[in-house]
């Protein structure tokens, strides 16, 4: 969404929105791959001893999905500039005067 003023003749004033909706899921899922029965001894410490051997591992798995929306807006704003009619020089965002790495620069011909 755009909005623009005329300042003076050939200078406009240029406001902008930029509106973002990100959906996003992520599913895990865990299973369990492999599993060895639990195996246990005791030694009685008179030579003699146990040995007991539980059941392997049954673990069913889950499964979780997560769901997530961001929203999110971006402004905008620029001054152009339009000395002719076939020609439109736009300057945006210019907040630092001092630093260049966030402006732009368009110039449009029209023919």
């Amino acid at each position: 969404m755009g909005f623009e003023y005329r300042i003076l003749s050939p200078l406009a004033l240029r406001l902008g929105a930029i509106h973002r909706i990100t959906w996003r899921d992520i599913t895990s899922i865990e299973k369990l791959v492999a599993s060895s029965p639990r195996l246990t001894r005791t030694d009685y410490g008179d030579g003699t001893f146990s040995e007991f051997a539980g059941e392997a591992q049954q673990h069913p798995g889950k499964s979780e999905t997560i769901n997530t929306t961001t929203h999110s807006t971006e402004f905008s704003y620029g001054i152009g500039y339009s000395p002719i009619d076939n020609l439109q020089i736009d300057i945006m965002g210019f907040q630092k005067l001092t630093d260049f790495t966030n402006w732009a620069l368009s110039v449009t011909f029209k023919f």
